[in-house]
């Protein structure tokens, strides 16, 4: 197949050949190479006839392969514009085209865009869409393909629907009734494929996923049985290199494994562990697969106990994350692709400690795997230009190869490792070395917080020594609780993280009492999972008098020389937000500090361009309007401005690192926010995002706050730069002081009888550690959970060293 066309007619033909070939080897050179050639064809062909039409789907088609393969969604968007616009132009009666196909591959990258972005309307046009498919399948073997497609997207409706329910209390009555006509679609496309079809065993397998997803009350263990049975028969056809394989066996193993959790049988346990070992170590095209297969295999392993095998799982699964996110190439595509390893690396650390590989093992999963985008974007950006400077043939080989991964996914990690080490990259895209990680907690103590179904513990890092506590009171179904059903800076659930989290954490460092505010600690908190939306700088037992709190007992996260710059920008409207009276009070209150340190304040226009101008050779930027948060795509979320948004997308895209900025104090809603749960291990957020741009330091907040109390606390932690001797602490004990005389304020004006309620109960469970009933987790009076009566000081985060 090395020819080239000659012909349009040709160049259909050989495109067509490759893409199969693609399909049955997974090589993405010969999905591109289909690609380029059917793209060439439709430049040379009329423009309104039906052989363009029919390019043009094929090339929609190859589009939406490649979507699956690399995660693209601009690759989906153009797929389906394609689709759309072919499937409006050629009528149903046309029978030189098979419009049928084109609307059922139309019909699978819609529900595709479902999947990916959560759009309904999607999702009903797809079933339309299929659906007129099956109408007009001129025989049994294209209809076989198109209800089959049919069957996978109603899958896709029944699981809508189970949201719907839980969101609505809708009844489980249409659920039935699309999974019954899913699986009778699922049965009538394999009946109708013939035994050596090419599609036999994709219809097979689609049946078999029908079987897995019928409910319990319609017979669990019969449907379970038929879904195995099916899907054996799926993986007998399927050979040992194709590329679905790796998903057939993730998917089988599954079966087993519920099967297991229901009966308790060994031989189900075994069969389950068989299954996904075997596509966990079996090579794939799709690494996704295989990540799923690891991430799995740990639950079973967990059950036999094999805590050394459940090890290599996550230690191979997790080798496996940074060739996913390198196969993207737009942050929200590193999103999408991140919501697949969720919870791997806090699994896989807690695999670790209990493997008894330490702690050093655990942080370093931890570090491979939380910030994984994080991570991409500075090993692409900040120290590939170090090593620019230092290295550039070295640099020039990176870049070369960052390419090579961008068109085709196809580059492996090992290809940029640098042989021998180059002093001072010895840690370049790779897990930090054991001395690098203690030298990042001088001054003070690091705490990882590491939550996981296994286990929860504490990773402390100090400078001379890395060890762990377990944090045995610390539950999921607490954590759950207290993150869903409360406000998370409510004194309930301060209390909480004091009794589970802090207090055990600050004893282990020799902290038990109140110290000078000279003498007091410094420890970066680093929460994980649904912890990570938790204030532990904030948690204690907050009544006058009381000292068993982190704020009275610990500082929990620069001046800058020369004639820099201070970038000051207020917006007082936003439209659909509210007014902010006290933003230009705000400003107004900084600009005679920053100019006392000898910066140059910038007061730009609140319009985008003019503030990204600004920005490259600043030093301290400080923003105080209205920030939002993008619930879809957390590279969305941004400050907004007059003309339109400065996005985190934005922010990663400029080179301000160069300048070494030094302070960004983000006066906004939600900065720290991320709204996706699955996303909250991701650091990529407006906070981090500043940091992630250059800035050394940067103050935000994890939620919304009062206008006046924005214009206290930056006046006050601002003035303690001014004062500062050392130009890093003084942000941490800066922010610190602001926030100590806010909380202190606080307790003057609550009730005097708070203290005294907060004595008499506890939030936790009984004595014998047990959960409480929901009413016991409750607020422990009407006035309590109040917003208004909410400590305004709690959400003020630090991030900086």
């Amino acid at each position: 197949m090395k020819a080239r066309p000659s012909s349009s007619r040709d160049s259909v033909t050989f495109s067509l050949a490759v893409s199969e070939r693609y399909d049955t080897h997974g090589d993405q050179n010969d999905l591109d190479e289909a690609i380029k050639v059917v793209k060439q064809a439709i430049k040379v062909t009329e423009e309104d006839s039906l052989e363009r039409m029919a390019q043009l789907s094929n090339y929609a088609n190859f589009l939406g392969d490649r979507y699956l393969r690399t995660g693209n969604f601009s690759d989906l968007e153009e797929s389906i514009h394609i689709f759309e616009m072919v499937c409006g132009r050629v009528a149903d009666e046309e029978v030189y085209f098979d419009r049928h196909k084109c609307l059922s591959n139309f019909s699978i990258q819609l529900s595709r865009r479902y999947r990916r972005i959560g759009t309904v309307t999607d999702l009903k046009q797809a079933i339309q869409v299929g659906r007129k498919a099956c109408e007009l399948s001129p025989d049994n073997d294209s209809k076989s393909k198109n209800l089959s497609n049919l069957a996978i997207i109603l899958k896709h409706e029944t699981s809508e629907q189970m949201i719907q329910r839980f969101s609505r209390k809708q009844s489980l009555t249409q659920r039935l009734e699309d999974l019954e006509e899913a699986l009778r679609l699922g049965r009538q496309a394999v009946d109708l494929t013939l035994d050596d079809h090419g599609d036999r065993a994709a219809c097979v397998n689609t049946l078999a996923v029908q079987f897995s997803y019928m409910p319990k009350k319609n017979g669990l263990m019969s449907h379970l049985n038929e879904a195995i049975r099916h899907g054996q028969k799926a993986l007998d056809a399927t050979g040992e290199n194709h590329p679905e394989r790796a998903n057939r066996l993730v998917n089988q193993g599954g079966r087993y494994g519920d099967l297991f959790w229901e009966t308790k049988d060994k031989e189900h346990l075994d069969a389950a562990i068989a299954h996904l070992e075997s596509a966990l170590y079996t090579p794939s095209v799709y690494d996704d697969s295989r990540i799923r297969a690891g991430k799995e295999l740990v639950q079973y392993y967990a059950a036999v106990p094999n805590w050394d095998k459940a090890y290599d799982a996550v230690k191979t699964a997790m080798g496996l994350v940074p060739n996913l996110i390198a196969q993207t190439t737009s942050n929200a595509d590193k999103q999408d692709a991140l919501v697949q390893v969720y919870d791997l690396s806090s699994d896989a650390a807690a695999v670790a400690l209990s493997a008894n590989r330490g702690a050093l093992a655990a942080l370093r999963f931890l570090e491979q795997g939380r910030g994984m985008m994080a991570a991409s974007v500075e090993e692409s950006r900040i120290e590939s230009l170090n090593l620019r400077t230092r290295h550039p043939e070295l640099a020039e080989r990176f870049s070369q190869l960052q390419g090579q991964i961008s068109s085709s996914g196809a580059v492996s990690r090992s290809s940029v490792d640098i042989h021998p080490p180059k002093a001072g990259f010895e840690d370049f895209l790779s897990a930090p070395s054991e001395s690098s990680i203690k030298n990042a907690a001088i001054p003070g103590a690091i705490i990882v917080i590491n939550v996981s179904e296994f286990r929860r513990d504490a990773i402390i890092v100090e400078h001379d020594k890395i060890g762990t506590i377990s944090l045995p009171q610390l539950t999921i179904l607490d954590i759950r609780s207290n993150t869903q059903q409360a406000h998370t800076s409510s004194p309930k659930v301060l209390e909480w993280l004091w009794h589970t989290i802090a207090e055990p954490v600050l004893s282990a460092l020799g902290i038990t009492g109140v110290s000078p505010e000279e003498r007091l600690s410094r420890i970066w908190w680093i929460p994980t999972g649904l912890l990570s939306i938790c204030p532990l700088h904030a948690a204690g037992r907050h009544y006058k008098g009381s000292q068993e709190t982190v704020i009275d007992r610990a500082m929990s996260q620069p001046v800058p020389e020369g004639n820099e710059s201070a970038v000051l920008l207020s917006i007082e409207r936003t439209p659909g937000y509210s007014t902010l009276p006290s933003a230009g009070k705000e400003i107004a209150q900084l600009r005679p500090i920053c100019e006392s340190k000898g910066f140059e304040v910038v007061e730009p226009k609140s319009l985008k361009e003019d503030i990204v101008s600004q920005l490259p050779g600043c030093k301290v930027f400080h923003f105080a309007g209205h920030g939002a948060t993008n619930l879809r795509d957390s590279s969305q979320s941004s400050l907004l401005l007059e003309d339109e948004p400065l996005t985190v997308s934005n922010l990663l895209g400029t080179n301000i690192q160069q300048y070494s900025p030094f302070l960004a104090y983000l006066s906004a809603c939600g900065t720290g926010q991320i709204a996706h749960e699955k996303f909250l291990d991701e650091s990529i957020r407006l906070i981090s995002a500043f940091q992630l741009a250059g800035f050394r330091h940067v103050i935000g907040t994890l939620w919304e706050v009062g206008d006046d109390i924005s214009v206290h606390i930056a006046r006050i932690t601002y003035e303690a730069i001014q004062r500062g001797d050392s130009a890093d602490e003084s942000v941490c004990r800066g922010l610190h002081k602001a926030t100590l005389e806010l909380r202190d304020q606080w307790f003057k004006e609550q009730p005097p009888t708070c203290g005294h309620k907060r004595k008499e109960r506890s939030i936790l469970g009984d004595e014998r550690g047990e959960m409480l009933e929901p009413r016991d987790i409750e607020a422990l009076d009407d006035d309590e959970e109040d917003v208004s009566r909410l400590p305004q000081w709690v959400p003020y985060v630090h991030y900086g060293v």
